[in-house]
């Protein structure tokens, strides 16, 4: 008896109308348009963040290793090819470590065990008012 509802309702049901195809068209062009304009740009800097106060700011040009000891806490983060990421720490999750290489501005990487954060920045951007 079930089975017969299931075909009655898809003999019933009407097929995709041409609304249907053009509201499915408008939304994937939005989508495209907007991941366009909000794409970020690439951070020229990075700043490192220990217990909420700044700690460092490096130029993302130069590739180094920054070594990182806070109240028996250690997190090691590399600069390479214009690229960040957390390459050691001594928390438990490991979550920063996973993470991996970021270089777009206003993304961060955040230890919150050893409350570490390093934020990429481009501070020669031009904002247009949306705070992020």
């Amino acid at each position: 008896m079930e089975n017969l509802e299931k075909i009655k309702f898809f003999k019933t049901s009407k097929p995709c109308k041409l609304l249907d195809i053009f509201i499915v068209v408008v939304l994937l062009i939005s989508a495209i348009f907007l991941f366009i304009i909000f794409k970020p740009e690439k951070g020229t800097y990075i700043e490192i963040y220990v217990d909420n106060e700044l700690y460092a700011m490096y130029n993302l040009d130069t590739d180094r290793e920054i070594v990182i000891n806070n109240n028996g806490n250690y997190n090691v983060v590399e600069i390479i090819g214009g690229k960040v990421h957390m390459k050691e720490s001594n928390c438990q999750n490991q979550t920063c470590v996973e993470m991996g290489y970021i270089d777009s501005t206003n993304y961060k990487i955040v230890c919150a065990p050893n409350n570490v954060i390093v934020i990429v920045i481009n501070p020669n951007a031009d904002y247009d008012g949306i705070a992020g």
